[in-house]
């Protein structure tokens, strides 16, 4: 029975996201969450309206409007050899333009344009294995950072007073990680280590008092009415205090038992609050004796739970940051809450397909709740997507779109659906069987498709149809009784796949999968990805070792292998053709792109920290797909290309419409109609008349036409856009706002 797809939001993310978030220094643009899905680990408010937050994979992000719009790039970190951008833990600004920031390998930068460049200002001297977690500034010259390390084995205290520009190291331990950092006064600093023992200086870091084990374990914020009144918080709910200066130490249970604190924000000797997991906001009156929790009247459907770390308060402004990039405000002290932030329920995609000849893309994944909201659905080439449900209980785990309308998706429970109005609606199709989890699918038309298990009950890991999913043919390879991991098909007769198991061949098939040969490959490791460009050339991928890729020419005789400037352990990759295509995993944040075929590669960070796939339109338009439903574009290589809109009716008319979004940033669309059939030219200029871009140059028969026009390397301003047809012109003006 047909299932009529509920759209649960007409929320676009991004007409309004696309012009009200700037992104810098990245060719890979988030298109959701929005702004991103990065976590945010602190935030400083300079005033009402101007705020600055950093956090992980790179983040820095700023708002001079009360979080309204935000600028944020993903390279405000330290960058390591494979191209990882570092994540930051602290901040202290001075003003909008002027502030510090530090983070991952003792990372401490400088910038004096509002985080727009930084500028490394302590190379080298924290061991690169410490992560600057904590900043506390006493006055805009004396300064102190805490670093831990991963392990938790090694910690680091550096301070400044000349307002950051050279650093010193202060204290320095072998055997536990700085966890929390308090400077009541320029001369007065306590030191938290991991295993709760405390450290106390009383002249800037000088010497050095270290009282052994003294408050619990993990306590991971810190703060203090003077220098004898100091308090503590961290794993487990629990705090601790001192009324003298340090001699004694009296520990508190918190209400909030099972969870950890991560940031205490004093707002007056009588007003303490605390943020945590999952998600709480807790206040004390009396100095840590007694907790209460302030109520957050925000439902957040789209989580599990969240996990709030840092939160600053300025009057009546209250601002906290989190995980999945989230950013929750308050005006009133409290009292009522919002956010900017926009995420969608599903927790990770796993596939994303262009129909072909049209703009609309279909994403799909890990359902949240029961049923709800598997698939992203964009009608505009993915400069927006909004989310459907697909109402059968299952994970979308692969998709394969076989014309303008037509089109199926796959995943768990051995669900297959199809849909006939380019992802409108979906039937749902006979089951090939069990419960199985059908990660691969490839249909070369309507009616001729294979799926592929990747955990089976059964020594059945391949079906096929013939009849579009009414009939499910079991098909046995020789490595029977272990899962797919990836799978391809050239045509209706050929193609390849590759087990969940290392060591293992690949197979190989040119009788439509009635048999499946083994083909001898060049890893030992499991091959976690398979791209088919014909029957005789495709590529493959492994995890690990020198060489990751390889291309064989000659279905799978003989092989070259290829390695990569990052260790990407490639968990999915994707070729326009031969020699254009993109490689991705999950170790680091980055993927690698190649134009030649794989003899050379460029990294390029994307700043997700798991890349569960990667797609090329056949115009060159590139997406990535991970954790928390997000979705990113490179449209760094697009070649933009026009669409004919469907209609019976031909236009009456010559006509230009006004473009939309207008203005936009950085994306928008041109419609034009011809009533008779002529040569076409549509071409962009700036104000000063120079050519910049020719968008269509070709015949076009009478119809209805529409183009996306994308601006990523064109600077702010006005452009004038000109159709001419035959003796016909038309020119209008749109703005680009980025």
């Amino acid at each position: 029975m047909k299932n009529n797809v509920l759209l649960i939001s007409l929320i676009l993310v991004s007409f309004l996201l696309g012009k009200l978030n700037a992104q810098d220094h990245q060719d890979w643009k988030f298109i959701i969450p929005s702004p991103h899905s990065n976590p945010i680990n602190h935030i400083q408010i300079i005033n009402a309206k101007t705020w600055i937050c950093v956090g992980g994979d790179g983040l820095y992000q700023k708002t001079t409007d009360a979080g309204l719009t935000w600028y944020f790039q993903n390279s405000a970190g330290n960058p390591d050899v494979a191209g990882t951008i570092g994540g930051n833990g602290g901040l202290y600004f001075t003003d909008a333009n002027n502030g510090l920031i530090t983070g991952s390998a003792g990372y401490i930068a400088k910038t004096t344009d509002g985080g727009v460049t930084f500028t490394s200002v302590a190379g080298g001297l924290i061991p690169a294995n410490q992560n600057g977690k904590i900043m506390n500034f006493v006055d805009q010259s004396v300064g102190y950072i805490g670093f831990g390390s991963g392990d938790g084995e090694h910690g680091t205290v550096v301070n400044t007073t000349d307002g950051g520009l050279t650093w010193s190291i202060i204290y320095s331990n072998n055997s536990f990680s700085v966890s929390a950092l308090c400077v009541p006064d320029k001369q007065t600093v306590y030191i938290i280590t991991m295993d709760g023992s405390v450290s106390k200086s009383t002249d800037g870091g000088q010497t050095w008092n270290t009282m052994n084990t003294v408050v619990p374990q993990s306590m991971m914020c810190a703060t203090s009415m003077d220098a004898n009144n100091v308090l503590v918080a961290g794993s487990d709910g629990l705090c601790s205090r001192t009324t003298d200066g340090g001699d004694s130490w009296t520990q508190i249970q918190t209400p909030q038992s099972d969870w950890a604190y991560y940031q205490l924000k004093m707002v007056s000797d009588s007003e303490i609050y605390a943020v945590g997991d999952p998600g709480n906001l807790w206040k004390t009156t009396d100095f840590g004796t007694t907790w209460t929790g302030v109520p957050i009247n925000l439902t957040w459907g789209t989580f599990d739970y969240l996990e709030w770390y840092s939160l600053d308060i300025i009057g009546s402004t209250w601002v906290i940051t989190g995980n999945f990039g989230v950013v929750l405000i308050s005006t009133d002290k409290g009292l009522s809450w919002g956010s900017n932030t926009v995420e969608y329920t599903t927790q990770i995609l796993f596939d994303i397909k262009e129909f072909p000849g049209t703009n609309i893309i279909i994403a799909g994944g890990r359902q949240w709740n029961s049923g709800l909201r598997q698939v992203f659905r964009s009608t505009d080439g993915g400069t927006t997507f909004a989310p459907w449900d697909l109402i059968t209980n299952f994970d979308v785990s692969a998709i394969s779109l076989v014309s303008d309308k037509v089109g199926f998706v796959c995943g768990t429970n051995s669900v297959v659906m199809k849909t006939t109005d380019a992802g409108l609606n979906w039937n749902a199709l006979t089951s090939p069987g069990g419960t199985n989890n059908l990660s691969s699918m490839k249909f070369v038309d309507e009616k001729t498709g294979w799926v592929f298990i990747n955990y089976s009950p059964s020594d059945t890991n391949v079906f096929k149809t013939t009849d579009g999913g009414t009939t499910w043919i079991p098909q046995v390879t020789s490595g029977a009784g272990y899962g797919v991991s990836s799978a391809d098909m050239a045509d209706e007769d050929n193609g390849y796949l590759s087990m969940n198991s290392s060591g293992k061949p690949i197979y190989k098939t040119n009788d439509g999968g009635a048999t499946w040969v083994p083909v001898p490959v060049p890893f030992t490791s499991q091959i976690r990805a398979i791209k088919v460009i014909d029957k005789n050339t495709l590529y493959i991928s492994t995890n690990y070792g020198t060489k990751r890729v390889a291309k064989s020419l000659d279905g799978g005789a003989t092989w070259t292998t290829y390695a990569l400037p990052a260790p990407v352990d490639v968990n999915t990759m994707d070729f326009k053709d031969a020699n254009t295509g993109y490689v991705c995993g999950n170790s680091v944040t980055a993927a690698c792109r190649t134009t030649d075929g794989g003899i050379s590669w460029t990294l390029e960070n994307y700043h997700l920290p798991t890349g569960a796939k990667i797609y090329i339109t056949p115009g060159d338009t590139a997406f990535a797909l991970g954790t928390w439903g997000s979705i990113l574009r490179n449209v760094s290589y697009a070649i933009p290309t026009g669409v004919r809109t469907e209609s019976n009716t031909l236009p009456k008319g010559f006509s230009l419409a006004q473009n939309y979004p207008n203005p936009f940033n950085p994306s928008t669309i041109i419609q034009y109609n011809i009533p008779s059939g002529s040569k076409v030219k549509i071409e962009i200029f700036d104000v000063l008349g120079k050519l910049v871009s020719t968008l269509v140059s070709e015949y076009k028969a009478a119809g209805n036409y529409e183009i996306n026009f994308n601006a990523s390397k064109l600077s702010s301003g006005v452009y004038f856009y000109k159709l001419t047809a035959g003796s016909q012109i038309l020119t209008k003006k749109m703005s680009l706002v980025k």
